[in-house]
């Protein structure tokens, strides 16, 4: 979930759901399932579904794009990885007193949750994460 997020779509993941609340959620807001629990899948409310055959959680959004057919550019970092919420830009003096003394010194752009209000920047985790879509094969 949270590379998929990391990719722009909005994605819904709870550790604590249960198989039935689940089910009914993808019905009701008409969302994909994807899953590594073949029994949810064979709820017969679930419209929409995918198996997702490998436990790799790059391998598995590279499954997820094949099967779907997505293709890029995507909308690279645009929502919360914790809460899906969309980020809003925000200048540092807004946050400034949030941030590290290097992130301080090194970063200038950044983005807020509105949410939750976790910070983001474009920090060396953000390339790292590109370059890991890029030897996964994933076009961004």
């Amino acid at each position: 979930a949270v590379l998929i997020r990391a990719l722009g779509f909005d994605t819904l993941w709870e550790n604590t759901i249960e198989d039935f609340e689940l089910a009914e959620i993808a019905y009701n807001e008409d969302r994909i399932v994807l899953t590594r629990d073949i029994d949810l899948l064979k709820r017969k409310i679930i419209n929409h579904g995918m198996y997702v055959n490998s436990s790799d959680p790059f391998k598995q959004t590279k499954l997820v794009i094949e099967r779907f057919g997505l293709k890029g550019p995507f909308d690279l970092f645009s929502r919360c990885t914790r809460c899906n919420t969309k980020l809003n830009q925000v200048s540092k003096e807004q946050i400034y007193d949030r941030l590290l003394p290097k992130t301080k010194l090194y970063y200038n752009e950044f983005y807020l949750c509105p949410k939750c209000e976790k910070i983001y920047w474009k920090g060396s985790h953000r390339e790292k994460i590109i370059n890991d879509f890029k030897r996964y094969g994933i076009n961004i």
